[in-house]
């Protein structure tokens, strides 16, 4: 998808940037996942109140790393909540490959919703969504 000339490749490049300085590698068989979206019109998006990423950690890290585990995860709870998101919003899912489930979600709203906007709107878009991803990655050094 382009929008105003700037594609879907520059998002992907910036995540991926992102990731690799956080300690993060490519892999033929990756433990996470991440998926991206860019949303042209306004929403009601249903999502869910997360904990933050460190609580989650402290919660559910050790027990992911076990298959037997994985349905104590599944169980934990979240409330629903209904997010008003505007046209042009970026949308950025973390999925454990294991579990199938978004263990992290961030999005920022209404960023691409002016007729211009350049790369450095794509990469401060991206970065204020990551920034709130905090974990590195367990080989990081």
């Amino acid at each position: 998808m382009n929008y105003n000339g700037l594609s879907d490749q520059m998002i992907k490049r910036e995540i991926e940037r992102r990731l690799i300085s956080q300690g993060y590698k490519k892999s033929n068989k990756p433990s996470l996942y991440v998926a991206y979206k860019v949303f042209g019109g306004d929403m009601t998006f249903k999502g869910y109140e997360q904990l933050d990423l460190e609580s989650w950690d402290n919660l559910y890290a050790e027990s992911a790393e076990n298959e037997d585990n994985l349905e104590h995860i599944r169980q934990a709870t979240y409330d629903n909540r209904a997010y008003e998101l505007k046209k042009g919003t970026l949308l950025i899912d973390f999925i454990d490959r294991k579990s199938h489930g978004v263990i992290w979600q961030g999005y920022a709203s209404g960023l691409f919703d002016n007729q211009t906007f350049f790369s450095k709107d794509v990469r401060y878009s991206v970065r204020s969504i990551l920034n709130q991803y905090r974990l590195l990655a367990s080989s990081y050094q």
